[in-house]
């Protein structure tokens, strides 16, 4: 065999290798995964160091100590690389989207902070902690050979930092801390308005980061998990992904903590896909998803004396605190009083003088009751907050400690945020997120109902409030039954999502199934169950609340219209209880609650609505839904519903007033 001949042999077969490697690597399948929770994946997901993943299902990163790593990835290397011939290559598309929460060690004190990463090992030796995230070390940091890109979610200001002296900042890191794209901590509303919020908060945060292959756009958002920003926090084009990427890379996060600052760094969900076709990855579902829970004791046993000292203080302030509460709670049963007491020491305490200075000396008033009144202020890093200064009430702070108890042990979507609380001398004040849009009842009052767009937009409010409630009986670790459910208490977000609000009378149950045994009756008229009146309809529970949501649901479609109630009312029954809705359905004249030129759609919400709300009203507890399967009938058809049997009520000859909250026992209420 000649020369020329084997070489064109050696030519022919390297050009068939690299035409099978090609073609196998076309044909390499895309990543795509979605973890609510990781309870049920762990065999997926490669912890090391202070990473773990937790009973409840939540990923722990790092918990409350001193100078620790934690590094968590997915098991199998993701091939993110297209080649488009022999010299050419590219990074396809990728979105990843995932649920986070950092907790400090204290209000103002906490560090460092985590990354999400691409990375060419789940294995990151030799990586230290503080400024270097558990990614890199002072001997790596810098180096092109590292392959890795990350994103880094810092609290404290670091290595490399500059003008974000502020710490609370998101950077683009490529094979070091050093960022090439930062940006302070802020999403964009809906007038395009800059919000700042802290990613220490220890609420639920929202990343969702997207690369598009052909255009190599990155876009980064990061905003509290409940809301819908308008824009990406950063837009920036990427070309030297390329040189970063190899053939095989691992997906994860690492965090670290300092010498002398640290915080709990969480994973509550997490989704991925790499498929070519630009699809971004799977939402994520709040309700879904595991809540941190710190554990006591955290701290090493190795910290510095300064460490010590600062954690005597803080116990010392704990002891005052539960000196000051015991005072007022003291008739409570004891074991009562220890879960509540638990539940307060967390939460941040303001001084009145703060309070003062946040609202602007109490300027801007935005509601009043017979609780107190409600004023707007804004913290300094921007949040705008809502403070109720209750006034003196003959339970001895009773109230005030419901409400706070009860707002402290809730963080989910359609729930009021607490923020904090101010007790000094006889001084109660408390502490929330602040709603552009006011309340449900100010919304329907404002005929907001009127076109079909804003009907459909009803019914998705009373399945938001239908989650907060179903949270508020099963998904806290202790049952909370919120006794004034009303239009009034709904109140609304920029993006018109409702939230729960006003805890002044709630009440927490210390079993799932337990009966309430209540002095008095508590709510307002108009939404009070039977029960509450008369112990012989039924026993005090969460299904009082059912019923308050029901007449809720029958106010929202016009049921309890005072002028439709005073035109059709054959009794005084009818004022409380709309009987003419049964006839309307029975001639299928539930649609004249929306007016003319509704459309099917409206129409058999509309009656899905009216079935539901009769099935809430029952008079006897027993034969009332739970709020689980409330929010099933409201996601589930029509036709799967049945209509329930009329309810059998006298009421008194002479009308209820307006609604107006109750505190002393009433017997309105007489069976028939």
């Amino acid at each position: 065999m000649t020369q020329s001949m084997v070489t064109l042999l050696f030519v022919f077969f390297q050009f068939l290798s690299v035409s099978v490697r090609s073609q196998s690597t076309s044909m390499e399948t895309t990543t795509e995964f979605v973890f609510p929770g990781f309870k049920d994946y762990q065999s997926e997901i490669q912890t090391e160091g202070a990473a773990t993943i937790e009973p409840n299902g939540i990923l722990r990163l790092t918990d409350q100590k001193l100078n620790v790593t934690g590094t968590a990835f997915y098991n199998k290397p993701v091939r993110l690389l297209d080649h488009k011939n022999l010299t050419t290559k590219a990074v396809r598309s990728f979105s990843t989207s995932f649920v986070f929460s950092i907790i400090h060690s204290s209000p103002s004190n906490g560090g460092y902070g985590f990354t999400f990463t691409l990375s060419p090992t789940p294995h990151r030796l030799g990586a230290e902690s503080e400024k270097y995230f558990g990614l890199f070390n002072r001997t790596n940091d810098g180096d092109p050979n590292d392959h890795v890109f990350a994103v880094e979610f810092d609290t404290l200001q670091g290595f490399h930092d500059g003008v974000y002296n502020s710490g609370n900042h998101i950077g683009l890191d490529f094979n070091s801390v050093r960022s090439d794209f930062q940006e302070s901590v802020v999403y964009y509303n809906f007038d395009d308005q800059k919000e700042g919020f802290q990613l220490g908060s220890g609420e639920p945060i929202r990343a969702i980061l997207d690369y598009d292959g052909p255009t190599q756009m990155m876009n980064l958002t990061v905003f509290p998990a409940m809301l819908t920003p308008r824009k990406p926090l950063i837009s920036q084009h990427i070309p030297k992904l390329s040189e970063i990427v190899q053939e095989e890379m691992y997906i994860g996060f690492t965090a670290a903590t300092g010498r002398n600052i640290f915080s709990a760094h969480y994973v509550m969900g997490w989704t991925f896909s790499s498929r070519g076709d630009r699809q971004a990855a799977a939402p994520l579902a709040l309700s879904d998803l595991p809540l941190p829970q710190l554990k006591e004791g955290s701290l090493d046993n190795q910290a510095s004396t300064r460490n010590i000292l600062i954690a005597a203080g803080l116990i010392v302030s704990i002891l005052m605190v539960l000196g000051f509460l015991a005072f007022f709670i003291k008739k409570r049963k004891t074991s009562n009083t220890r879960k509540k007491l638990q539940v307060l020491i967390p939460l941040k305490h303001y001084h009145y003088n703060e309070v003062k200075r946040y609202t602007d000396s109490f300027a801007c008033v935005v509601g009043r009751g017979g609780f107190g009144t409600v004023y707007k202020g804004n913290l300094p890093d921007g949040r705008k907050i809502a403070v109720k200064v209750l006034k003196d009430s003959k339970s001895n702070g009773e109230d005030f400690i419901n409400e706070v108890a009860s707002m402290s042990q809730t963080s989910h979507v359609n729930i009021v945020s607490l923020v904090g609380f101010c007790y000094e001398g006889s001084k109660r004040i408390i502490v929330y997120e602040f709603l552009e849009n006011g309340s449900l009842d100010q919304f329907i009052s404002m005929n907001a109902a009127s076109t079909a767009e804003w009907r459909i937009r009803l019914y998705e409010i009373a399945l938001g409030v239908a989650r907060g409630l179903e949270y508020l009986h099963y998904g806290c670790k202790t049952r909370i039954v919120h006794f004034d459910i009303k239009p009034q208490n709904v109140l609304l977000d920029c993006n018109l999502c409702p939230k729960v609000s006003d805890f002044g009378l709630a009440k927490l149950c210390e079993k799932k199934e337990s009966i309430m045994s209540l002095l008095d009756t508590r709510g307002t008229i108009g939404y009070i169950a039977p029960e509450m009146f008369s112990r012989a309809y039924g026993s005090v529970s969460h299904k009082s609340d059912v019923y308050s949501y029901g007449m809720l649901v029958l106010g929202m479609i016009g049921a309890t219209n005072k002028d439709r109630v005073e035109k059709d009312a054959s009794n005084a029954s009818s004022i409380y209880f709309p009987d003419w809705i049964y006839k309307d359905l029975e001639n299928g004249k539930q649609c004249k609650l929306l007016g003319d030129e509704v459309t099917n759609e409206e129409e058999e919400i509309t009656k899905k609505m009216i079935l539901i709300a009769l099935w809430c009203i029952q008079p006897s507890p027993s034969n009332r839904p739970s709020m689980n399967r409330v929010v099933e009938m409201m996601e589930g058809t029509l036709d799967a519903l049945e209509v329930p049997p009329k309810p059998v009520l006298h009421f008194p000859a002479e009308p209820l007033q307006d609604s107006s909250t109750l505190s002393e026992e009433i017997t309105v209420y007489t069976e028939v």
